[in-house]
């Protein structure tokens, strides 16, 4: 703030806190440049927390539909062992119908 302001030189500034002019004048010019985004985080962190709570939901949504495909491929497997008459569906098309889970 002291190197905006402009009411001391940036050798001195760097001389009163023991660091490099060259640290002083990048730091001006990385806050000159970004100033307009410290004024808009607010808008943008509200955006980010309701993208991080939409990705959470999908990742649910997701292993939820993980476990349901598992539990369908191993019912499946179980019922071509038994025998049962769903056995003659062919399972290697990567596709299991949706009357396999309700049983009649």
């Amino acid at each position: 703030m002291e190197a905006i302001s402009c009411r001391k030189t940036i050798q001195e500034i760097a001389a009163d806190h023991s660091i490099h002019p060259i640290q002083v004048s990048q730091w001006k010019r990385q806050l000159l440049e970004g100033a307009s985004e410290v004024f808009t985080k607010g808008k943008n962190t509200k955006d980010k927390e309701d993208a991080q709570a939409k990705e959470a939901e999908l990742f649910q949504q997701i292993g939820r539909l993980q476990m349901e495909l598992e539990w369908f491929k191993k019912s499946l497997s179980c019922a071509r062992r038994e025998g049962d008459e769903t056995s003659q569906i062919a399972v290697n098309s990567g596709e299991v119908p949706i009357f396999l889970h309700a049983p009649t």
